[in-house]
């Protein structure tokens, strides 16, 4: 690949690429492409992944708002994700906790 992957997308709807198509221009596996993706946004390139499919690069104030929206949903789920994982950790050493008692206790 020679250049970063934000000189593969280029700018505006009309122009998208497709990742398959990034997976054929790069050489890279389409997992190293997400990745790339994910790192250049993280670098503030704003790249938005339509929703019928391709990726290009925001021009337009709705550009930015879909990508905007996207992020936002993406966080929403992670924040999801951990509060149901930290319940779950808080229940599993609820019910260590009481097994554990129990033991102790009937031990004595």
């Amino acid at each position: 690949m020679k250049g970063t992957i934000e000189n593969y997308i280029p700018k505006g709807r009309d122009n998208k690429i497709s990742r398959e198509s990034l997976v054929l221009c790069t050489g890279l596996t389409d997992r190293n492409v997400r990745r790339l993706i994910s790192e250049a946004r993280a670098d503030g390139y704003a790249i938005v992944g339509d929703p019928n499919g391709g990726y290009y690069m925001a021009e337009t104030e709705a550009d930015y708002d879909l990508l905007l929206g996207e992020l936002m949903s993406r966080a929403k789920k992670l924040i999801d994700c951990y509060k149901q994982i930290y319940v779950c950790k808080q229940l599993k050493k609820a019910v260590w906790d009481a097994v554990v008692g129990e033991s102790n206790e009937s031990a004595t």
